[in-house]
Parts: C-alpha cells; sequence; structure tokens
C-alpha cells in the first residue's frame, strides 16, 4: 500500500466516481425499478456516493430517500469498473449493486417516493428489467451480469474499459 505524504502525491492518485445500488425482488420474485423525473429510462434503487461514505451506506440511503423505506443491504451481488475517454479526459466509475432482499406486500404499501426525485416505480419480470435500463449504459451491463449469473458469487467483479 502507498502512504500518500504530500499533495503532488494524491494529485497523481486515480479519482473515481462511486455509486451503489440494492437489487430489490417482490414475493413474486419481480425486481423493483424506479423511474426518475428527469430521465427517459428506468433504473434500479441508488445513487452517487456522498463524501466519507462507504457504498453500502450509499446503498441504504438512497432507499430510504428515493422510496422512504429503511433496508440494509445484503451481499455484494457485483461490482464494476468502467474506464472510458470522455474528450480530453478519462471517466473512472465504480458501481456496486447489493442485494436488498424482498419487499413485501406490506412494505409496498408503506413506500414514500422522493417527491422531487421519483417519478413512479414498478416490479418487472427479470426478462423485462435490462430493456427498461438506460441503452448501453454501465448500469444496464452491470444488472445484465447480475442477473444472468443469478446473483451467484462466483463473479461478483465486472470491469469495462472503452
Amino acid at each position: 500500500m502507498t502512504v500518500i505524504k504530500n499533495y503532488k502525491q494524491a494529485k497523481k492518485l486515480n479519482k473515481f466516481r462511486a455509486a451503489a445500488t440494492l437489487l430489490f425482488r417482490d414475493e413474486n420474485n419481480k425486481i423493483l425499478l424506479v423511474k426518475s423525473f428527469d430521465k427517459n429510462h428506468w433504473g434500479l434503487v441508488g445513487g452517487v456516493a456522498e463524501k466519507e461514505e462507504t457504498l453500502r451506506r450509499t446503498a441504504e440511503r438512497e432507499v430510504l430517500e428515493e422510496i422512504g423505506l429503511v433496508k440494509k443491504a445484503g451481499r455484494l451481488l457485483k461490482l464494476g469498473c468502467l474506464k472510458r475517454k470522455m474528450d480530453s479526459r478519462t471517466d473512472e466509475a465504480i458501481l456496486a449493486i447489493f442485494d436488498g432482499g424482498v419487499i413485501t406486500e406490506k412494505e409496498k404499501k408503506e413506500i414514500k417516493l422522493q417527491k422531487d426525485e421519483i417519478e413512479k416505480i414498478n416490479f418487472f419480470r427479470e426478462d423485462e428489467v435490462v430493456g427498461r435500463l438506460k441503452e448501453k449504459s454501465f448500469t444496464q451491463l452491470v444488472t445484465k451480469s447480475v442477473l444472468k449469473n443469478n446473483g451467484s458469487e462466483s463473479n461478483v467483479y465486472l470491469e469495462k474499459e472503452e
């Protein structure tokens, strides 16, 4: 491990954007997706990490903010790392998808959408999920990988470089 001794060294380190989501299923094994007001596609419940926040804590906070439920993040289903050139800079992002477990019928009735961000929610069959996510997005790629492997622990890390 490298010990950072000064600002000059720190400037050379990678700076990743980090995001985390929870993958929830209902009692019929359908997957919860949310649709934001400002996006033309659906997504998993989650968002970008705040300063000094772990990925697990990010996912749990976003669930509370977006749908008003207190849920603990389960095991890590997939950790994705994306690196792509964008104009004169390199964009690097990490996305963690945690198992959110089951949302019961009782919990469905307790869901309170974040008024200024979430337009609506719905539960979809697995075969409907990937097509509802943003086309060719990193989230779509990582989610597709989770569903393909049925959340098995054999392939938790996914890396993509563009």
